[in-house]
C-alpha cells in the first residue's frame, strides 16, 4: 500500500470521478501556478491497472486529498 497525501485545495466531489480520465483538467488551480496537461493521473491510473492493482482517491475542499494505491504482493498470472 502506498499513499500520498497533500493539504492543498482539495478536489470538489463531483469531479472526482473524472480524474483518472486523459486530458482531465479540475477546477481547483494548481498551488504553485505550473501548467498540466491532464495527463498524469491517467498514467498512474494505467500502470496502476497493469499491475492488477487499484488506485483510490479521497478529498475534501479545503484540507487536501489523499491518493491510495494497493499493489498485490504477487503479480503472476496463475
Amino acid at each position: 500500500v502506498i499513499e500520498v497525501q497533500d493539504h492543498g485545495q482539495g478536489i470538489p466531489e463531483n469531479e472526482l470521478p473524472d480524474i483518472f480520465k486523459k486530458f482531465a483538467k479540475i477546477s481547483s488551480s494548481p498551488t504553485a501556478g505550473e501548467s498540466s496537461a491532464g495527463l498524469g493521473l491517467s498514467i498512474v491510473h494505467m500502470l496502476v491497472q497493469l499491475l492488477k492493482g487499484t488506485i483510490e482517491c479521497r478529498s475534501t475542499i479545503g484540507f487536501g486529498t489523499t491518493f491510495t494505491v494497493k499493489l498485490p504482493v504477487n503479480n503472476e498470472e496463475k
